[in-house]
């Protein structure tokens, strides 16, 4: 059996929070894990994937916003929730704005944050989705889409690539029920303009 619980890493240099955090959304049903810098959330990272991040602003060497940053960076699909304390708004406000889902503000109510965490699982789910089906758009929608590997396919699909390559209208003729529309749409598919609306 499969643990399809939500995952989330908390990131905080004060161990009595995460000690008291941990078990508050264990007791939730999450499958929670914890570091206490952010060099150890990358390390934590590289071996798991985490639908949340929870991350204070203020810990020694990297900021919680830089981490943020860099873990987006590297194509990270999850939420972040950030922590500020001692009123750091201005610190918040900047996270939101490179990213981060939302805010809160310590001393963090236990209520708050599994809200605020609870929100954050269901965009990151439909975050993740998203991604898969532009892939599933993308796959279909491209020049694989042209079945057959006979020498007449492999002309066609020469012929296809080609056209794809040239930045021109392609006219695309033959007689009802050829195919005329799976080829246009692999040559859409294949071009420079796939992310446009294609004009039949």
């Amino acid at each position: 059996m499969t643990d399809e619980r939500a995952t989330i890493l908390l990131v905080d240099d004060e161990p009595d929070f995460l000690h008291f955090a941990q078990l508050n959304l264990e007791d939730q049903g999450y499958a929670v894990s914890t570091a206490e810098s952010a060099r150890m959330a990358h390390g934590v990272l590289a071996d798991r994937e985490f639908d949340v991040v929870v991350v204070d602003v203020r810990m020694p060497g990297v900021d919680g916003i830089s981490f943020m940053e860099k873990v987006k960076a590297g194509g990270y699909e999850g939420q972040f929730i950030v922590l500020t304390g001692f009123g750091s708004i201005d610190g918040a406000v900047q996270a939101m704005r490179k990213g981060a889902f939302t805010y809160l503000t310590k001393p963090i109510n236990p209520g708050d944050l599994a809200m605020e965490i609870e929100k954050a699982v269901r965009m990151s789910a439909v975050t993740r989705e998203n991604t898969r089906l532009r892939e599933k758009l993308a796959e279909l929608t491209s020049g694989d889409t042209l079945l057959g590997d006979s020498p007449a396919m492999r002309r066609v699909k020469q012929l296809v690539s080609a056209a794809a390559a040239c930045d021109s209208p392609v006219l695309i003729t033959g007689e009802s029920g050829t195919g005329k529309d799976v080829a246009a749409r692999a040559v859409h598919g294949l071009s420079l303009r796939r992310s446009f609306r294609m004009v039949t």
